[in-house]
């Protein structure tokens, strides 16, 4: 990766907040995230950060979420998490990056069938039976 490349990755997290050591540790931890464009990761952080209020640290501690698919994982997840947060089915702070970062299996029994009953329509509004 050229050195202006680089630089312009470790800009974008900087621009959210990100310090060089973090930036640098979750490349190290993470290396993988070094493939991935920088406006696919302005568009997962302004979505976690602002959409999601997630806070910087959960980012910083679980960088996968960053590599994770937009369109197929994440916004279906958080919109059934939403869901069920404003219908009081999960109770507390859980944390989003936990569910985020669930198998399939284990997050359709978690939050998808576990409260099919409760909530018709549910399966359909998470992406339907393909899921």
């Amino acid at each position: 990766m050229s050195e202006s490349a680089w630089g312009k990755k470790i800009d974008v997290f900087k621009s959210v907040g990100w310090t060089e050591e973090e930036v640098l540790g979750v490349f190290k931890r993470f290396p993988c995230l070094l493939l991935s464009s920088e406006e696919k990761i302005r568009g997962m952080m302004d979505f976690f950060l602002n959409k999601m209020k997630l806070e910087r640290q959960t980012i910083v501690a679980n960088p996968v979420l960053l590599k994770l698919s937009f369109s197929n994982r994440v916004l279906p997840r958080c919109n059934v998490l939403k869901f069920l947060k404003s219908k009081k089915l999960i109770k507390g702070e859980k944390n989003v990056a936990t569910f985020l970062k669930l198998s399939e299996k284990d997050f359709m029994e978690r939050c998808v069938t576990k409260y099919e009953d409760k909530v018709p329509g549910l399966l359909e509004m998470y992406g339907g039976a393909d899921k």
